[in-house]
């Protein structure tokens, strides 16, 4: 379990309850409908929504040269930290997490690393943080603009005898009527297994060709005249 998910992040411009933060950061999607059903924690959500995705965003290559610095000291880099190529790698692997996902890993290394770590080994320990402040920035935006399920009052309903006299006088209306008269007046295509002559062609598709004037109609043989 990530520090974040225990602790939030605490700044001057963002400060969550407990309670908000436990529903933001930890629990299964459903704390979404938890947060909105309170009135109280969806207006917390929602005033503490814009302070989380300032929170989510990139950390950026200057950050993340501070955020290693004490790192060069402590495991004594010296003139190889002074080479814009070193800094590179590390603010082109880092430069995309949040600024305290990092400062949060580079504590954590502080505490167990024995080298200068590689982007990777910050990265590692970062993710967890990282993950969770977008969750609860997620959640936030989503418990702030949920809406609730508009229900239709019974004074927006008809009442049930208007509802059965409606009935009724479709009923009367499609009385007689034939529903199905003109498709059973559609001619039928013949099916593509239906036998054909030398042309390949079916006596029922040329009929119907013929009577659209499409092809001419089949002479009579000789013999038959005959």
């Amino acid at each position: 379990m990530s520090a974040l998910t225990v602790t939030p992040p605490n700044t001057t411009t963002f400060q969550p309850s407990p309670e908000l933060w436990r529903l933001l950061a930890t629990g299964p999607k459903e704390n979404l409908s938890e947060i909105a059903q309170v009135p109280a924690l969806k207006a917390e959500a929602a005033s503490c929504q814009r302070q989380l995705e300032i929170l989510c965003e990139p950390a950026g290559a200057q950050v993340v040269i501070g955020a290693l610095a004490p790192l060069v000291i402590v495991f004594g880099k010296g003139a190889e930290a002074e080479s814009p190529a070193f800094w590179r790698v590390y603010t082109d692997a880092l430069g995309d997490l949040p600024r305290i996902a990092l400062d949060r890993a580079v504590s954590e290394y502080q505490r167990t690393g024995r080298f200068f770590p590689k982007p990777a080994e910050i990265r590692d320990l970062a993710r967890p943080h990282a993950e969770v402040l977008r969750q609860a920035a997620y959640r936030a935006k989503q418990a702030a603009d949920h809406q609730p399920e508009q229900r239709m009052s019974d004074a927006d309903r008809l009442p049930a005898e208007k509802v059965q006299a409606l009935m009724a006088d479709f009923a009367k209306r499609m009385e007689g009527k034939d529903v199905l008269e003109r498709t059973r007046g559609r001619k039928v295509r013949p099916a593509p297994c239906a036998r054909v002559d030398e042309t390949g062609m079916s006596a029922e598709a040329r009929a119907l060709l013929e009577r659209q004037g499409t092809i001419k109609p089949k002479p009579a043989h000789q013999d038959q005249a005959a």
